[in-house]
């Protein structure tokens, strides 16, 4: 949701089941069998599912701390500059 009038982005806090997946940037099969389970479905409606973007950010970062290993570097450092002689 953008206001216009104030130049902010606000983000929805729920996330509808059909958009979930992109929104952590899998695919919805991976989103079924390792995040769904985990995660508070929020019923909408009769037949609408969501969830709390803050749960799904939650699971990413338990997921980080489960699975990243620390052996690629948090920075890309640049080739020193040639010196001009």
């Amino acid at each position: 949701m953008d206001d216009k009038q104030n130049g902010i982005t606000i983000l929805p806090r729920l996330i509808r089941f059909r958009d979930a997946p992109r929104y952590l940037g899998m695919d919805r099969n991976r989103f079924n069998a390792e995040v769904r389970p985990y995660v508070t479905e929020i019923p909408i409606g009769s037949q609408g599912i969501a969830f709390d973007r803050l749960d799904l950010d939650a699971w990413v970062e338990q997921y980080k701390s489960r699975n990243v290993t620390g052996h690629f570097p948090t920075f890309f450092p640049r080739a020193p500059l040639a010196r001009k002689t």
